[in-house]
């Protein structure tokens, strides 16, 4: 969902999964997030910032070798809720 706060900040949630265009066709596990915009005087984006309920680490190792990350962290389809702020 999309929410704009009055104090110049965009806040949008997403849910994202789906197949990898790579030669071995990685899954990406369902996981959701929250983009957040910071704008300026004229509207425009200054800052952004993301979080993730998946850390970086899983979300890499899922995508490069897929059969290691779901020895780790499960099936595509189960998701977790580690939050991630890059």
């Amino acid at each position: 969902g999309l929410k704009q706060q009055s104090n110049g900040v965009v806040e949008v949630r997403w849910r994202l999964g789906g197949v990898l265009m790579l030669p071995w066709r990685p899954i990406v596990k369902p996981w959701t997030g929250m983009t957040r915009y910071h704008l300026d005087e004229d509207g425009l984006i200054y800052y952004h910032e993301e979080m993730w309920d998946i850390s970086v680490l899983e979300a890499f190792v899922c995508t490069v070798w897929p059969d290691l990350g779901e020895r780790i962290w499960g099936p595509p389809g189960s998701i977790t809720t580690t939050d991630t702020v890059i």
